[in-house]
């Protein structure tokens, strides 16, 4: 099959080896994590590749860069007969962002398959009327290779790798409001943290996220009810009124509060991520940012990777727990179920609370038999079942019966609804 990619991130880079792997022909824009794919060039790429579908990373930040006169990427696609395929590799139901929303509850597009790496969020879809399905992430091997030196030497006990800083618009970027939120969130012993981890967190682990798992259907209600307990607060503090987005952005202080738990318990912690995390605890010295391509030393050298999920996130497989596995690494995670289902023998452990957490990375840390143990298996585990040929494998398969369902819509018959992945 011929397949555009229309964002070139690393994640679609992957994709694009893993789809080439399974014999396809793929084409990716020339420059790398460019999201403003104009009308004119769209066009020029469908007529040169003549692709069977388009295949786009998180439609809505596409859309942001496409076209500010109104029309987004899905219907253009739509208007000019391209089936396409958006992966959702964030929860699109949760992204703060109204329209993202108003799409699945108003429109549906027999030409647009959507694949989510939440099969929560792919039964919701669904649900909408949408076609949807479940596709979690994956890693490539061939890009974590482990190296006899690395695999002996751990300076490393337990690192970390993420980042604290909230994602704020980049519109507000010459704001005042910039500034004050920035300084709020970098500061430890400010108001907000204090007040988010003392009064918020608990309600949403106690209220809201038992309330989701149990009623499913309630999830969009759920997490504007977040926003706007957050909203008011911030609103009080600054003197101003800051969009859902910040506010969903803001659950990111659930790893602030996690990573507090370890260092007040004298853990043995590195973290990396970029220079928020020395202002928040200033005792931790150098936490540079790591590219990318420079993460499988660190996830190498440490005895236990620790991986955070963000809170909307709940029935995810956090993108790192496949690329720590695959270079030979031990990971701990924050429970989810999502977890369990893809590693079934406890290849990767989990933790749900503070009690938990510090008690299993005492127990690893003193374990060196078993995390090596484990750390093999999860590797195993990872380059047998979780690659990107693998996921991409897949993903042709469901699209191949999407497809026959657009022709034959256009032949004027009506194929069966396509069953969403559980």
């Amino acid at each position: 099959m011929k397949i555009l990619i229309l964002n070139n991130d690393i994640i679609m880079q992957q994709a694009a080896i893993g789809l080439r792997e399974n014999g396809h022909e793929v084409f990716l824009p020339e420059r790398p994590d460019d999201y403003s794919l104009s009308t004119d060039r769209l066009l020029l790429l469908l007529d040169q590749v003549q692709p069977d579908f388009c295949l786009m990373r998180n439609r809505r930040v596409m859309d942001r860069g496409f076209n500010p006169h109104g029309a987004d990427i899905e219907e253009f696609l739509c208007a000019n007969g391209i089936p396409h395929v958006s992966w959702f590799t964030e929860n699109p139901l949760a992204s703060g962002s109204l329209d993202s929303v108003s799409y699945f509850q108003l429109r549906g597009s027999h030409r647009c398959y959507n694949l989510t790496i939440s099969p929560e969020t792919a039964r919701v879809i669904g649900a909408m009327g949408h076609q949807a399905a479940y596709l979690p992430l994956a890693a490539t091997p061939e890009w974590f290779r482990a190296s006899q030196e690395d695999q002996e030497a751990h300076p490393y006990q337990v690192s970390f790798i993420g980042r604290p800083k909230v994602a704020l618009p980049p519109a507000w970027s010459n704001q005042a409001i910039y500034r004050l939120v920035s300084q709020s969130l970098r500061i430890r012993q400010e108001r907000t943290l204090v007040h988010f981890g003392t009064e918020i967190l608990p309600r949403l682990t106690e209220h809201a996220l038992i309330s989701l798992e149990r009623h499913p259907s309630v999830e969009l209600e759920a997490f504007d009810e977040i926003a706007r307990g957050f909203s008011r607060h911030v609103h009080l503090l600054l003197g101003a009124s800051l969009e859902m987005h910040l506010m969903i952005e803001a659950a990111r202080l659930a790893m602030v509060r996690t990573i507090g738990w370890l260092l007040e318990a004298g853990v043995p912690l590195k973290l990396f991520g970029g220079k928020e995390w020395a202002q928040i605890f200033p005792g931790q010295g150098e936490t540079p940012l790591v590219p990318f391509q420079e993460q499988a030393t660190i996830y190498r050298r440490s005895r236990v990777n620790l991986v955070l999920s963000k809170i909307e996130l709940r029935d995810v497989a956090h993108e790192r727990i496949f690329n720590i596995a695959a270079c030979g690494g031990f990971v701990l995670a924050e429970h989810r179920d999502a977890v369990l289902g893809l590693f079934p023998h406890g290849e990767v452990p989990t933790f749900r609370n503070r009690e938990e957490l510090i008690d299993k990375v005492n127990h690893y840390l003193a374990s060196e038999e078993e995390r090596r143990a484990l750390s093999l298996a999860a590797r195993e585990r990872v380059t047998r079942e979780h690659t990107f040929a693998r996921r991409m494998e897949e993903m042709v398969k469901l699209v191949r019966g999407f497809l026959s369902g657009v022709q034959g819509q256009q032949a004027g018959s009506h194929p069966a609804p396509q069953e969403v992945s559980a």
